[in-house]
């Protein structure tokens, strides 16, 4: 496994371990929208834990399978409040939703 940085045509940038040009590893992807992922990669993906933050402040720590939220995580919103639960295929499943959440 090489360390590498990969610059792709829509801006996203990738900074890590990398396997057959893609990234496998840990590593950090920063995409061109402003969402940077850190953490655990796979053929290309977030898989395994890792960390979301997006350009508004929210931010996701947990399990991602194939690029997704997959598992355990939380998901802390940019004015403190927080999410648990479970992610399937990248949908809140199950945990503890605040009621301010809903407002």
């Amino acid at each position: 496994m090489a360390s590498a940085a990969l610059v792709y045509p829509c801006g996203t940038e990738y900074r890590g371990d990398v396997v057959d040009n893609l990234p496998n590893g840990i590593g950090q992807l920063c995409m061109a929208s402003g969402v940077v992922g850190t953490g655990n990669f796979k053929d290309g993906e977030a898989h395994g834990l890792a960390v979301q933050v997006m350009p508004n402040g929210n931010m996701y720590v947990g399990e991602f399978k194939h690029g997704r939220r997959y598992g355990k995580g939380t998901f802390t919103f940019a004015n403190g409040m927080q999410v648990k639960g479970i992610w399937v295929d990248g949908v809140y499943w199950k945990g503890d939703i605040p009621n301010q959440v809903y407002k």
